[in-house]
């Protein structure tokens, strides 16, 4: 299939342009505009060049939760993309926000309200809701216990081929994902068995994790950070990424109890 890019050369530093999305910007380019290289035409020859995502993208979580008397947790969440991210939800959500709306709520299995999306003049893309929730507690012994990260904990990742992988690992591009949970208890409530922090990095820093945990009174915050480099890995990198989130989601499985003082 053929695509078409603008490119303007600056001081030697190519910058390409797609026409067809109006949240795009220099080297943040939809998806279908990726396939590793294309071919530059100058006024006498073509020449390939490589065509891949500039830099990183992000995506930060954040969660602040009100433990009730109860078990019940509510409060608010707000999920904010960056750079190819944001261009990706942008576009999703500009072209059918109901449907958008509607994808959005099947990664939840807990009552939401007050949805919204709104493009920042940043750039970024913000996704927000206020959520209530009565199943992320489990009631042992007479204390509260639950994974500190909520909704957000995944026990599953996405490196979990058994067989040998022979593609590339490809991905729209290198990453910082981070994952923030404040949660409050009620008055008569405190923490105990606190998870422990961790950081880890592979040797060449392809990637980068941090789960760090710190107390305030009857406030607790968690807060995850994974850090991917590149967006394309060659495919013998593939058991060390297995190993690497299997790690992370081991880490991230950790729980908390409450008790009643």
């Amino acid at each position: 299939v053929n695509y078409v890019l603008a490119t303007v050369d600056v001081a030697g530093q190519l910058r390409f342009y797609d026409a067809t999305s109006k949240y795009s910007e220099a080297n943040v380019l939809p998806p279908r505009a990726y396939n590793y290289f294309a071919y530059l035409i100058r006024e006498n020859e073509g020449v390939q060049v490589n065509v891949l995502p500039d830099g990183k993208s992000s995506t930060t979580q954040i969660i602040k939760a009100k433990l009730n008397p109860d078990g019940s947790f509510g409060g608010d969440f707000s999920d904010t993309d960056a750079k190819l991210y944001s261009l990706v939800s942008t576009e999703s959500y500009e072209k059918d926000a109901d449907q958008y709306f509607k994808d959005y709520k099947e990664n939840y299995k807990f009552p939401i309200e007050n949805m919204k999306g709104e493009h920042q003049e940043n750039g970024s893309f913000i996704t927000k809701f206020n959520f209530t929730g009565d199943n992320f507690v489990d009631g042992i012994g007479g204390k509260y216990v639950f994974n500190p990260l909520l909704f957000l904990y995944r026990k599953n990742h996405d490196f979990d081929q058994e067989e040998n992988r022979k593609s590339p690992i490809e991905m729209l591009s290198g990453y910082d994902r981070i994952k923030k949970v404040t949660i409050e208890l009620p008055e008569g409530y405190a923490f105990e068995n606190l998870p422990k922090s961790k950081k880890f990095r592979t040797e060449d820093s392809s990637i980068v994790y941090n789960y760090i945990v710190t107390q305030s009174g009857n406030s607790l915050t968690v807060e995850s950070t994974t850090s991917v480099e590149d967006p394309i890995y060659p495919a013998e990198y593939y058991p060390a990424f297995k190993q690497v989130f299997d790690h992370i989601a081991n880490m991230e499985s950790q729980v908390v109890s409450v008790v009643k003082k």
